[in-house]
């Protein structure tokens, strides 16, 4: 004859310690998962982190080798408030004073070639006409219209001045296009920022 196991799973009171063991087995889990991936957060954030604020407020900006620098949280860059307008800001930006919206700091009318040299193809453009080149495109003919935004903001005083002035702005320029085609900027020795990153540190400048 078999033997039977007669052993009956505990059940009602008897039941409850084996329940929270198991429940506390599961929390304990959770807390070291959670305090895991805490723990790593701060180190994705200091990588990835950059001093923009868009949504049209005015943002922390800092100088061009503040940005290309990997932490910006040691503070050793100069850094202030910008305040700087949008390409699209200025396409349509008043040309006389205004109680409330920055106006032209340089006629509309003034040509590229007045303020960036080497002009390349863009020398016989107007401000207002480097503006409106290709508003959809990337490369070169973003950055005339950002490089002629952040002219236009450091003029303005949008742009503090020992963050990116006009002659820095003038300066990021030149180096880029002396180095045409496939032209870039150095913003720390050894880094190499092409058209597209050039733009993406000029808007970081351009907040509102």
């Amino acid at each position: 004859m078999d033997k039977q196991d007669h052993r009956q799973e505990p059940t009602g009171a008897a039941a409850a310690p084996v329940a929270d063991a198991a429940s506390n087995s599961k929390a304990a889990s959770r807390r070291r998962l959670l305090k895991g991936g805490l723990s790593a957060a701060p180190v994705v954030l200091s990588l990835s982190s950059r001093p923009v604020m868009a949504g049209g407020l005015p943002g922390l900006c800092v100088t061009p080798s503040g940005f290309a620098s990997i932490n910006v949280s040691n503070h050793t860059h100069t850094s202030g408030t910008c305040s700087g307008r949008t390409p699209g800001y200025w396409k349509n930006a008043p040309t006389t004073n205004s109680p409330n919206q920055p106006s032209w700091p340089y006629p509309p009318s003034s040509l590229f070639k007045a303020y960036f040299s080497p002009s390349l193809a863009y020398g016989d453009l107007t401000l207002l006409q480097a503006l409106e080149c290709g508003g959809n495109a990337n490369g070169e003919v973003a950055l005339v219209r950002h490089i002629t935004a952040a002219l236009l903001n450091a003029a303005a005083g949008l742009t503090p001045a020992n963050v990116l002035d006009v002659g820095r702005v003038k300066a990021i320029w030149q180096e880029f296009a002396m180095r045409a085609p496939g032209g870039y900027y150095e913003p720390i020795a050894g880094t190499k920022w092409y058209a597209d990153a050039i733009v993406t540190y000029l808007k970081s400048t351009q907040p509102m």
